[in-house]
């Protein structure tokens, strides 16, 4: 309990000291990041904007999240990967929040826009690295690869009778649900020029909602899987 708190500290800090940075500086300082209008094209038989860069990002999250447990570092390189992919949403929240009123409306949702999403990132690593779980699905991810290898998940009483399997697909699910939010809202704010929500309270609930199943699954998630297994070794 102490290591999370500390680590919830962590977190709240970095989003206070996030949203102390003018948007100014923040559209200034991330303006690489935006890539322009590089990559959208216009279908015209839909007559829309497609965002083949943000779809090509998208798809590498996809395939690496489905590989990482081969992948070596893959938990060092997933850091790397996750700041630039927030980099990049929150080069176009910027944009976007920098047209909101200077009243306190808009500087509210200038706030949970830029610092909601920036949040989403913070806080999809730390459950992804296993900071809420003490890293439990480190072993057994390694010993899911070592068994493919040695060709033991042939059998379906390897499913039966070893959870590394959904050790491996919880943590793959991990690594992904921030970085699907995150490329999709950028690929959605390059093309429709705003937040994908209805308002700034629709998308506040969408943050809280996914708040809420990341936190779950990087407390609880691996500890059901421990639960469920145990009980069916008992049984058998």
């Amino acid at each position: 309990m102490g290591m999370d708190i500390y680590i919830w500290f962590v977190i709240v800090l970095a989003a206070v000291l996030f949203s102390l940075i003018p948007v100014r500086t923040l559209r200034k300082s991330t303006s690489v990041f935006t890539f322009k209008k590089f990559g959208i094209r216009r279908k015209k038989r839909w007559n829309a904007l497609v965002d083949d860069l943000g779809n090509i990002f998208l798809l590498i999250s996809f395939l690496f999240c489905c590989t990482y447990w081969i992948i070596p570092y893959y938990l060092e390189i997933y850091a790397v990967w996750m700041l630039f992919t927030l980099l990049c949403t929150i080069s176009r929240c910027v944009i976007i929040t920098a047209r909101y009123p200077k009243d306190w409306k808009g500087k509210a949702g200038t706030l949970i826009v830029n610092t909601g999403t920036f949040l989403i990132g913070a806080i999809g690593l730390a459950c992804a690295m296993g900071c809420f779980n003490h890293s439990m699905f480190t072993g057994q991810v390694a010993l899911f690869a070592r068994d493919l290898e040695a060709g033991k998940i042939a059998s379906y009483m390897y499913f039966l009778t070893n959870p590394s399997f959904f050790y491996v697909l919880l943590e793959g699910i991990l690594l992904f649900m921030p970085l699907m939010f995150l490329w999709n809202g950028f690929k959605y704010m390059r093309t429709e020029r705003t937040i994908r929500a209805a308002n700034v309270v629709t998308y506040a609930i969408k943050l809280l909602l996914l708040y809420t199943i990341m936190i779950g699954l990087g407390y609880e998630g691996f500890h059901f899987i421990n639960m469920v297994y145990h009980t069916e070794l008992e049984q058998i």
